[in-house]
């Protein structure tokens, strides 16, 4: 089911609304918003500007407006859509599924085993604990020249992670899935990092530790070496 978390756009006007889901997967959807939206379905007080006051029950999942937004889920399993604009979106307990649509989007799993899908834009995509797919989705015009990123950064352990073949990934990233993804950003420590086809960018924490980097082309690949760098950390 989904419900329209907004009035029409012919009222001209935003209202605070009490939205019920029932059985099945449940979503609010703020289809015609005139702004961006921050909507925390966890702290619902956290809601700000048009999504300001809303309140929900039984509903597990958020599609945002066409601007840029932030939205959160909750230890439900969690579907969170960002549609267009620059979206940050976040899931905590559960098996969530985000996905980031056109425009350059952060997208955090948090615990479980989450499906992060980037869509078009500069996406970077950060799994969490839990086995989790990270996919940098198909370009709905190739002609654009797009990089989709997974980070580590904020991890407390080391990771192995392999752009080119997912089932040897550990230590940090056990279980993790990489689909058209060209870059990696390692954690502060011993990391063991393999790019795939093409050109990757690897970033390299100068905290501490020591690094290996495998299967790496000069003239071809990249790397780059960062001081507390990253995303989520």
């Amino acid at each position: 089911m989904t419900l329209c978390a907004v009035l029409p756009m012919t009222t001209g006007c935003a209202a605070a609304l009490g939205l019920i889901g029932g059985d099945g997967s449940d979503v609010a959807a703020y289809d015609f918003a005139r702004e961006a939206v921050v909507v925390d379905l966890a702290d619902t007080a956290q809601n700000t500007r048009w999504a300001a006051g809303d309140r929900y029950t039984m509903i597990e999942g958020v599609w945002g407006s066409g601007f840029d937004d932030t939205l959160r889920g909750d230890e439900s399993d969690n579907i969170l859509r960002g549609r267009s604009g620059v979206d940050e979106m976040s899931g905590q307990g559960g098996n969530e599924t985000l996905e980031g649509d056109p425009g350059d989007d952060l997208l955090s799993g948090g615990d479980g085993s989450d499906r992060l899908l980037g869509g078009d834009g500069n996406d970077v995509l950060l799994g969490g604990a839990g086995a989790d797919t990270m996919d940098g989705g198909i370009r709905s015009n190739r002609t654009l020249s797009e990089v989709d990123t997974v980070t580590y950064a904020s991890e407390t352990g080391a990771v192995r992670a392999d752009l080119a073949f997912s089932e040897v990934n550990g230590l940090a990233a056990p279980g993790d899935t990489f689909v058209l993804i060209e870059d990696l950003i390692g954690t502060a420590f011993n990391d063991t990092l393999r790019g795939g086809s093409g050109a990757n960018t690897f970033v390299v924490l100068a905290d501490i530790g020591s690094d290996v980097i495998e299967d790496f082309e000069l003239g071809v690949g990249r790397l780059m070496i960062g001081w507390h760098f990253g995303y989520g950390s």
